[in-house]
């Protein structure tokens, strides 16, 4: 009995040693309200989740998305989308609507691996992404500011963040593959090996239920 209080005492320590190291392992910037305003002005919103018709918006998003001519100007489309909900998380943090912001940071994760997963597709297809890769960087770089700005509200160890945070790190790591030198721009990730961790396919058909939690959908019944 003695024996096995002792290992469920050590599995909690090891479990809680554990969470709190992965916390810890985010490098935030040294930021100011400046340098975050200057990033949300690089990244506009219209409407926050919290609006009735933010549904709208994400319909919106996703038939200007399905017009664009290439995979490359899809990648480019999504990234000023995955801008977008951290802007808007930003937002919805100063409105203490904390819940609302931790399923906004799951579209973000989903919005920038659809982003690489294009770029990557565009590449393969010979396509030139010369400038999206530039831009990619440029625009992550912002992103870097917000995400610092939310990890030091109190939604900073959350699930949420840790996925938006994993999502950021391997888009870097990605962009770093497609032009070597990348990495060394962003600062949170000076620590980070440059090691990609396989993950599923992204679902580059962009159309996820706007409100739907991010942990799985319910089947429905087909009536034929």
């Amino acid at each position: 009995m003695k024996f096995i209080t002792a290992c469920f005492i050590f599995i909690i320590f090891f479990y809680l040693a554990q969470k709190i190291v992965f916390a810890q392992s985010y490098n935030a910037l040294q930021i100011n309200q400046n340098t975050i305003s200057e990033a949300l002005v690089k990244n506009p919103y219209r409407l926050l989740p919290s609006n009735r018709i933010y549904p709208l918006i994400i319909i919106k998003e996703s038939l200007m998305r399905a017009f664009k001519p290439s995979s490359a100007k899809r990648a480019e489309y999504d990234l000023v989308l995955s801008g977008k909900r951290l802007a808007e998380t930003y937002a919805l943090l100063n409105q203490a609507r904390n819940q609302l912001a931790e399923k906004n940071l799951g579209r973000y994760s989903k919005q920038l691996k659809v982003t690489i997963a294009e770029l990557e597709k565009a590449r393969s297809q010979n396509q030139d992404i010369v400038s999206a890769v530039n831009e990619a960087a440029d625009s992550l770089m912002e992103q870097e500011v917000l995400l610092s700005a939310i990890y030091k509200t109190n939604i900073g160890d959350s699930t949420g963040f840790n996925s938006a945070k994993e999502a950021f790190r391997d888009a870097v790591l990605r962009l770093n593959q497609m032009k070597p030198g990348v990495k060394d721009r962003f600062k949170s990730l000076k620590d980070v090996q440059e090691e990609i961790v396989p993950q599923e396919p992204a679902n580059t058909s962009n159309e996820p239920d706007p409100l739907s939690s991010t942990a799985s959908a319910t089947p429905k019944r087909i009536i034929y």
